[in-house]
């Protein structure tokens, strides 16, 4: 809830976890936003909300798994771009 800019959604994923983020994203404000249009992760606003969340998580499995299997989707088609620049960049140079 802190205005710092949000933090990796990656990690909790990779844990297994649902992710579950406050209002302030703008460190990783592209996957939110990819996160978020296909509904794989959840906002809160404050305590209320997150316990909220939380609560739902624990007790309907089916809607835990829902989430985390959406958020999978969305990261695996987000992995590799380090590697697809570096072999942009390489082209280029080889041109050249």
């Amino acid at each position: 809830m802190v205005e710092i800019g949000g933090h990796n959604p990656i990690e909790p994923h990779r844990q297994g976890s649902v992710i579950v983020t406050g209002p302030h994203t703008f460190n990783f404000e592209a996957m939110y936003q990819r996160l978020q249009a296909a509904d794989a992760c959840v906002s809160v606003v404050d305590a209320s909300s997150l316990a909220q969340v939380w609560d739902r998580c624990l007790h309907d499995a089916e809607y835990d798994a829902q989430l985390t299997e959406r958020a999978q989707t969305v990261l695996a088609a987000s992995q590799g771009g380090v590697q697809r620049h570096v072999a942009q960049l390489i082209g280029l140079l080889e041109r050249d």
